[in-house]
């Protein structure tokens, strides 16, 4: 071995087994001890990432900040990695990540003065194929990451070539680990150093971590004399590893994957946090389109301050251990509260851009209702709308007030649907309707309304045991004696082996799920409740309710409603079968109260030979067929090459 690169860091989880202001303390605590062996050694560097905890400093100990500041600019301390955090690098869409490597190098860019190359994520439970391009585009060349490990996803070498979409790479070096014990950096050093021996060059991350620490001073003076009797070793930084590894670019292995799977558990558990997460992804967009526009056409300025609050909600929900739910349960909390206060920041922007927009609008016909929906794509979209309004008067008489929706003169397919609330009155209405939303713009409809002797009723009934639904293009049974659909045929093709089930699978209290692949023991399932069970779980004064209930069904499309059980755990299951298309939709609402069991929806197809994708950041990737657990964003497609089935 020529060169061993000692890249010192203090690996800091700002929330995990404890909660953000203890994660502060560690911070302060951390920098001072480091800001001090940096000022007193020559030629020790200390490395460090995340602009949040910077941010921290910078707001916390002003004067230790600046103390940070000179030594940075002095080759002492070096800015590693150069985003906001270290997020989960699975379940972001691509925007995402470019929001946590845009502020992040930007933050460092103004306050520092400098530009990292080298991306850091040392503990990710993963990281999607997709992050390549994405790394290459906002200026990274490399990638320095801890997981998964070699007896996961084996390398040849401790660097490789990472291939991404379309024609992407960089160079991804793999750490066995991101920190060293209290007092025992020089016994992995010589440990890694043994690993490295048939390589030119090697490295090693070392200072104690998870809960801060970084650099001891004992670890710190062994090293500097191991240092003198070995002038292979020096201090270093991720970038300088790098470069020495680039020379010899052309023998490194090539991985053209996604890096994973790793605690597969972290894919599924605390899902409030992960449905709240991506929720916000989305609304956080839309309120930038929004408010873009508005600022555009004069309306109001751009809420640059406010969107950028949202945005840090956003990110720090981000954080590897805080969206892949391996945190204490206060944690999760603060979690969700973060992410809701991100979601009432972006709701309140979109809210005042909606109204800008909305400014010289015709008045609406007497006896009409306007309805304005805004499309934030830059497509047009055809879509079912839904929307709830209030009638000029109270109707106390027993007629019923029918709305039926138009676009100008036409009328389209709508339906009126039960409203939110629960006050026996015809007042407050809520409408269906099947709407084409031109793009990026307010799209305009009018309600007329009618009043009728009596509440429609629907024409479907049972034929035999079954509900059966069909269009054009689709046609799916729903057996009333198991509440499945059991028969779904699309476009001329029977896609159903058997019925969609909710099977319940062996579970264990590990929330990172480190020691399995695939949770795959099989332990039952959800069945349909008897008709006094239902009515005792809908809370009904009514002894006995039928279990798969017609809740609603128009013109634009039929919900059935089933009610099922395991052990002491209830599932509400809606059914949306959309009467113009071959899509239908599926909404869970569950109330699981088993103990280390894991709850599934199986969706049993007839096709063979196929392929399994799924979305990822800025792409689509080819995801495993073999029973393992894995991970996807938005959808998922399973095809043969004829056909697809997505969900």
């Amino acid at each position: 071995m020529e060169k061993m690169h000692l890249i010192c860091n203090a690996h800091i989880d700002p929330m995990w087994q404890w909660e953000w202001e203890e994660g502060i303390g560690a911070v302060l605590s951390t920098f001072r001890v480091a800001a001090e062996l940096c000022e007193k050694n020559d030629t020790f560097i200390f490395n460090h990432n995340e602009a949040m905890i910077y941010q921290w400093i910078e707001e916390y100990e002003p004067k230790l900040f600046e103390r940070i500041k000179l030594l940075v600019k002095a080759g002492k301390w070096h800015i590693m990695g150069g985003w906001y955090l270290q997020p989960d690098c699975n379940m972001l869409n691509g925007e995402s990540f470019i929001r946590q490597s845009l502020y992040g190098i930007e933050y460092f860019k103004e306050k520092f003065g400098v530009r990292p190359t080298t991306a850091v994520n040392f503990d990710s439970f993963g990281h999607t194929k997709g992050l390549v391009q994405i790394l290459g585009k906002c200026g990274y060349d490399s990638y320095l990451i801890t997981r998964p490990n070699n007896e996961i996803f084996p390398t040849e070498d401790f660097a490789f070539i990472w291939e991404g979409f379309a024609g992407s790479e960089v160079i991804v070096a793999r750490a066995e680990s991101y920190n060293s014990a209290l007092g025992q950096a020089t016994k992995k050093i010589q440990q890694q150093m043994e690993k490295f021996k048939n390589s030119d060059i090697g490295f090693v991350l070392w200072g104690v971590g998870n809960h801060g620490g970084g650099p001891s001073r004992k670890d710190l003076k062994d090293i500097s004399l191991m240092i003198k009797q070995d002038d292979r070793i020096c201090h270093s930084t991720p970038e300088q590893y790098i470069r020495d590894v680039s020379l010899a670019k052309d023998k490194i292995e090539h991985i053209d994957r996604s890096i994973w799977p790793f605690s597969v558990g972290c894919y599924t558990t605390q899902i409030l946090i992960k449905q709240k997460h991506r929720q916000l992804e989305n609304q956080l967009i839309y309120a930038e389109k929004m408010a873009s526009q508005v600022a555009g056409q004069d309306l109001s300025d751009y809420p640059s301050d406010k969107l950028y609050e949202a945005a840090k909600d956003l990110m720090l929900a981000q954080f590897h251990d805080i969206l892949a739910g391996t945190t204490i349960q206060v944690v999760e909390q603060q979690a969700i509260e973060l992410l809701d206060h991100g979601l009432e920041e972006t709701r309140r922007i979109k809210a005042k851009a909606f109204f800008k927009l909305c400014q010289g609008q015709i008045q609406a016909k007497e006896g009409e209702i306007p309805i304005m929906v805004y499309n934030p794509h830059p497509y047009p979209v055809k879509t079912i709308v839904e929307c709830e309004f209030m009638l000029a008067d109270q109707n106390h008489e027993l007629s019923f007030t029918q709305p039926t929706v138009f676009s100008g003169e036409q009328k389209l397919k709508s339906q009126c649907e039960k409203e939110d609330s629960n006050i026996p009155l015809d007042w407050r209405k809520r409408v269906a309707f099947l709407a084409d939303l031109e793009p990026m713009c307010i799209n305009r409809f009018d309600i007329r309304l009618e009043r009728l002797k009596e509440k429609p009723s629907t024409s479907l009934s049972l034929e035999g045991q079954e509900y059966v639904l069909q269009n054009d293009r689709l046609s799916i049974k729903i057996n009333a004696d198991t509440g499945q659909i059991e028969e779904m045929i699309a476009d001329g093709f029977s896609c159903l082996q058997e019925g969609i089930k909710l099977p319940v699978y062996d579970d264990n209290e590990d929330p990172w799920g480190m020691n399995v692949n695939a949770f795959d023991k099989y332990l039952g399932e959800f069945t349909l409740l008897s008709a006094e069970e239902a009515a005792k779980f809908s809370k009904i004064k009514a002894k006995n309710m039928c279990p798969v209930r017609i809740i609603e069904d128009g013109e634009v499309r039929t919900v059935i409603e089933t009610l099922l059980g395991y052990g002491d755990s209830r599932a509400c299951v809606r059914y949306y079968f959309d009467k113009t298309s071959n899509q239908i939709g599926i909404k869970i609402k569950t109330y699981f109260m088993e103990k280390n069991k894991m709850l599934k929806l199986k969706i049993p197809t007839t096709m063979k030979h196929t392929k399994f994708l799924g979305k990822t950041a800025f792409g689509i990737n080819n995801l495993e067929t073999n029973g393992h657990e894995t991970t996807a964003q938005e959808y998922v497609i399973l095809t043969d090459g004829s056909r697809l089935l997505a969900a």
